[in-house]
């Protein structure tokens, strides 16, 4: 038998020895999830981090190069003479007169200049356009999660992989026992480092009601920190209290659609802790879902489940 209502703080410490089921507010759930998503927004490193070619060799024929570096560089006759005859030379993009360059821009730009180069005779080294960079990464985030820590005796992991359409990210921690990341692979052959693992696996609190969902809003945004549309999913979910006002389908009986949906975490007097709360998401189509984190005794590592309770009609793709 579950206690209801709203559990004071002064009966968490009390939850070892009985039930406890603790209501919290779907409003200030989402509100978190939006600061967290904030505090932890980064951009996609830039695709064409230098905005330049390097003409090693002018080559048999350097005025065929000097002209094309003239045509596709916006420079005088007499400065593009002046590099070409300098050769090797870092040859930079021009400015460009009103706004900026977007990544498609810099690498058609870049990749039209090398192959004028080349079809001149010339010999180029041209920045790819898909690299991956080791992100620092700061933990002012965990300010907004008070009842939450991190554990000290973990390293946080953040690489970023920047192509021309798209970017994702691996951002792990690494266990104490782990092998330091600069000895492993860099790029990790597609995988995660030797003992690294989410951030849950680092995650310590005081064990209330409140660390657990926020635990469970954390978890998910952080997973998504640095991915390209494609790889995000969680970024269109909504934590809700109720259905919006959507025309609902409802798919299934077991969560009626009078349903209190407001977020509740139910601890048992074993240690054991469900979270339960709900979102809607517009993402391929419009949803109402489910969701509940399954948390042993003293751990922030949950198991998940989803149930879609209800669909309402298109929704978007990235």
């Amino acid at each position: 038998m579950w206690i209801k209502g709203i559990a004071p703080m002064s009966d968490v410490s009390q939850s070892s020895h009985s039930e406890l089921l603790w209501r919290g507010d779907a409003t200030e759930a989402e509100q978190l999830q939006r600061d967290l998503r904030y505090s932890l927004a980064t951009k996609t490193p830039a695709k064409c981090r230098e905005r330049s070619i390097t003409l090693v060799d002018a080559g048999r024929a350097p005025v065929r190069v000097i002209w094309v570096v003239r045509d596709h560089f916006g420079l005088s006759l007499a400065d593009a003479k002046r590099l070409v005859l300098s050769a090797p030379v870092k040859i930079p993009l021009p400015e460009k007169r009103s706004g900026s360059f977007d990544d498609d821009e810099v690498h058609w730009t870049i990749r039209n200049a090398e192959w004028a180069l080349n079809a001149a005779g010339a010999k180029v080294e041209t920045p790819s356009a898909e690299e991956w960079t080791v992100m620092p990464f700061q933990k002012e985030f965990m300010s907004l999660v008070p009842r939450l820590e991190l554990d000290v005796s973990f390293t946080i992991i953040a690489q970023i992989f920047a192509g021309r359409r798209n970017g994702f990210s691996r951002i792990c921690m690494l266990m104490p026992s782990a092998p330091p990341w600069e000895s492993q692979s860099q790029l990790w052959e597609g995988l995660w480092p030797i003992g690294a693992c989410g951030i849950e696996g680092a995650l310590r609190g005081d064990r209330s009601p409140q660390s657990y969902l926020a635990a469970s809003i954390l978890i998910r945004v952080f997973g998504e920190k640095g991915n390209g549309w494609n790889g995000q999913e969680w970024t269109s979910h909504s934590i809700v209290a109720s259905p919006t006002d959507n025309d609902w389908v409802w798919v299934q009986d077991e969560v009626p659609c009078d349903a209190d949906m407001q977020p509740c975490v139910e601890i048992s007097k074993e240690g054991n802790v469900l979270v339960t709360f709900f979102s809607v998401t517009g993402l391929e189509w419009v949803r109402l879902v489910r969701h509940r984190d399954h948390y042993l005794p003293g751990s922030y590592c949950p198991k998940s489940d989803l149930l879609v309770c209800a669909t309402g009609g298109l929704g978007y793709v990235y």
